[in-house]
């Protein structure tokens, strides 16, 4: 085997190769030498015990990685929606005999790890290529791999021990890497081969598969600026959900969200939940936002409705009381969350007044021009040009690619230009 040091495996085929002792310890008395070798290089993955201490040198990838498979196969995943083109790309690419390695791109909370799990789903029920059945996908945790690496070249032993596992798999093995920025932009040490260079070394033997996950932001900064690592991916790109996509999603979970919070969901609660997130809130993913929005539909229905809880160690008359009014009354409580409860909710988390949310765009576009001229007097002009350049924008009369509008405003102190 090739160790420095005698290990629990070297006892154990001692006492194989004794006929005392074989009948009392191994159950199948068909079991040979070269069965029992094979079981030990499997669990080593064909690692050598090189120091006294072997325990937690091998077997990284389950210290360090998580079987998505396995979770699917078990039920721990949604069904994943509106991302069949993207999944099938991946299961494309990774058939290939070259650049067979996808790489997932887009903003974050698009969902690139759902199109990982969903794959795995797929997986899991053998419903992919020949070429892909029986296959496991695991993603490494990225934070456990590099927490403790503190000295030079503990980051790059985990993760070379960790591709050697996937290369000893002959390909049963699919590795995940979410933000795989955070691999290739560390273990950059002098001596050392970093984490970067390892990769290219795998990527170019063609003796192992992954999928990664990015922003388009990272892939820019840490990997198209090397043509050797980023000639290795194809790119997957993951754009955001429309709003009728968004609102797809959400009623195809809704039945979720309806067994979790123990209430009913309306149509117009959902397409209220999509439409005022993306008009309000800047600066988020539309869906992950909204389902945000989804989150706060049983704390609505608490402060609007209250709750019933059942009364514990009370008098028997008032148990009875109770227990009535849970068979016959319950159904007086209205346990239902519509559009005003949406409104309620956007209100009170971005601060704009409730009656400014329930009023249409279009009559606050014709109320504009009124509402500046009483606090803004004398600049008709002005105030003309930015409600016309207002409503352009809202019917989509302008260049998305450009700025609404650019202005200079010209005066002297106290002329009302911040008003």
């Amino acid at each position: 085997m090739g160790d420095d040091f005698v290990s629990v495996k070297h006892i154990l085929l001692t006492f194989h190769s004794d006929k005392r002792f074989r009948k009392k310890l191994f159950k199948n008395p068909k079991l040979t030498e070269e069965d029992l070798m094979n079981a030990i290089k499997a669990v080593r993955c064909n690692q050598r015990v090189t120091d006294p201490y072997p325990k937690g040198k091998y077997e990284y990838l389950k210290k360090y990685g998580t079987d998505l498979t396995m979770l699917a196969d078990h039920g721990k995943f949604d069904h994943v929606i509106d991302r069949v083109s993207e999944i099938e790309r991946c299961m494309h690419i990774l058939t290939r005999k070259t650049k067979n390695n996808p790489v997932l791109i887009g903003e974050p909370g698009v969902g690139k790890t759902a199109i990982a799990e969903g794959l795995a789903q797929l997986i899991g029920g053998g419903d992919v290529l020949e070429s892909l059945q029986n296959r496991k996908l695991i993603s490494l945790n990225m934070g456990s791999l590099v927490a403790g690496a503190k000295h030079r070249g503990d980051f790059e032993k985990r993760l070379e021990a960790i591709l050697k596992e996937v290369v000893a798999s002959n390909g049963h093995i699919v590795l995940f890497f979410d933000e795989i920025h955070t691999v290739v932009r560390v273990g950059s040490s002098s001596g050392a081969m970093d984490a970067r260079n390892l990769l290219k070394l795998m990527f170019g033997q063609g003796e192992f598969w992954v999928i990664m996950a990015t922003t388009m932001k990272e892939y820019k900064r840490y990997i198209e600026k090397d043509p050797a690592l980023e000639r290795r991916f194809e790119h997957v790109r993951c754009n955001q959900p429309s709003i009728a996509e968004t609102i797809s999603i959400l009623h195809e979970q809704r039945d979720g969200f309806k067994q979790h919070h123990d209430v009913e969901i309306t149509d117009g609660a959902l397409v209220s939940t999509t439409v005022l997130a993306d008009q309000y809130i800047e600066g988020v993913n539309l869906e992950m936002e909204a389902v945000e929005r989804e989150y706060d539909l049983k704390h609505a229905t608490e402060l609007k409705y209250g709750t019933s809880m059942p009364l514990q160690c009370q008098p028997e008359e008032a148990q009875k009381k109770l227990t009535d009014f849970l068979k016959f009354g319950l159904s007086l409580i209205q346990k239902e969350v519509t559009e005003a409860d949406i409104t309620e909710i956007l209100s009170r988390s971005t601060d704009i007044l409730l009656s400014n949310l329930q009023q249409p765009d279009h009559y606050e576009l014709a109320r504009l021009e009124e509402i500046l001229h009483k606090r803004v007097v004398g600049q008709d002009t002005t105030i003309k040009s930015v409600v016309d350049a207002i409503i352009c924008s809202k019917f989509g009369l302008f260049d998305k690619n450009r700025l609404i509008a650019i202005y200079i405003y010209v005066c002297g102190s106290g002329g009302c230009w911040q008003d």
